[in-house]
């Protein structure tokens, strides 16, 4: 067979090179179609990755600004091991490093750590839930109220799991107390609010029913009140009231509950004593109040106020404290008939 003509020679070359040149494009597309694919889903990873990592960025933050911790860790070694570490999870501080199990148990207050070893091991053994209220202690001796929930995980394993979290509920307390304080204290004058004295009062009572000691009450008001503020004004009239239960709090002793009942009208219940030693309480507090000299505006530029007090003491028959206090009233009144500035007993 003889040689090919140079013009099918030629043309046989440029077929062939024509048919490189598709091969050689149709895979430089396709290695660029997955590189765009692969950096496509790459750039789709990074977002994912990205928008979780803000997630727990917000998640963090959320927890700090709620006071959240959250934990948790497979129960190895015996029962010391774990509740050691759950003490030291809860006080939110790092390992004694001392080796002693029980280091960090210190950091709970004293008062609540047999109920949180209780809980815990409880959460352990039995329920696999746990839920525990209790506080602690850090160096500079400041408590924190702490609230812990937690679930035991006893999925197949080399150990059970538990996860749970810690909150920080500090300030709710101190606010929940400021607002009792708020609600058992009178503003204007810092005696017991009416609402709070019949509280201490029906516990006194009940005491007094259930042991037999003797509980006498007082009923007392300022004599003249009403001229009082008319003439001097009702600021005048509320430092009467501020300095009447001043030289209360002087005269009567501390176990003495002071109320006021309503206006300038105060009730005192005075717990284990007798018809005359609540007698004698009341002419001491008549004395002191007696012995006020008030700064006022008009005439000498001085005001005495007086308080007329009626005592008596609690009976069998006395279905409850508002019964006392009642004859305690009906005392008052006697004092107030017989001029004023006294005490009477009933």
């Amino acid at each position: 067979m003889g040689a090919l003509p140079d013009s099918l020679f030629f043309l046989l070359a440029v077929i062939a090179v024509g048919l490189v040149g598709v091969v050689l494009g149709t895979g430089l597309r396709r290695a660029r179609g997955a590189l765009t694919e692969s950096r496509r889903r790459e750039l789709a990873l990074k977002a994912e990755v990205d928008a979780l990592q803000l997630v727990k960025e917000r998640l963090q933050e959320a927890q700090e600004l709620a006071g959240l911790r959250m934990w948790e860790w497979e129960l190895k070694g015996p029962a010391h091991s774990w509740v050691s570490q759950t003490f030291r999870l809860f006080s939110f501080i790092h390992a004694t490093g001392t080796g002693e199990a029980h280091g960090s148990l210190r950091t709970v207050h004293p008062e609540d750590r047999r109920d949180v070893e209780a809980a815990i091991a409880r959460a352990i053994d039995h329920s696999g839930v746990l839920r525990v209220a209790f506080r602690t202690v850090g160096s500079g001796g400041a408590v924190k109220y702490l609230e812990a929930r937690a679930r035991v995980r006893r999925a197949a394993g080399p150990a059970p799991r538990i996860l749970g979290t810690v909150l920080d509920v500090t300030e709710l307390k101190h606010a929940e107390a400021a607002l009792r304080q708020a609600v058992a204290i009178d503003g204007l004058t810092g005696a017991y609010s009416r609402g709070h004295f019949f509280e201490l009062a029906e516990r006194e009572f009940e005491r007094r029913r259930r042991y037999g000691n003797q509980v006498a009450v007082m009923m007392l008001d300022v004599d003249e009140f009403k001229p009082l503020n008319d003439a001097f004004g009702h600021a005048f009239g509320d430092e009467v009231l501020r300095s009447l239960v001043r030289a209360a709090r002087k005269t009567l002793r501390r176990s003495d509950i002071l109320g006021r009942y309503g206006g300038d009208e105060f009730a005192v219940m005075l717990p284990d004593s007798s018809i005359a030693e609540a007698t004698d309480a009341a002419r001491r507090l008549a004395a002191a109040v007696a012995a006020l000299v008030l700064p006022a505006s008009g005439g000498d530029g001085v005001a005495r106020p007086t308080v007329s007090i009626g005592v008596t003491l609690a009976t069998d028959d006395d279905a409850d404290v508002e019964a006392v206090l009642k004859r305690a009233d009906k005392a008052l009144y006697d004092a107030k008939v017989a001029g004023r500035n006294r005490v009477a007993a009933r």
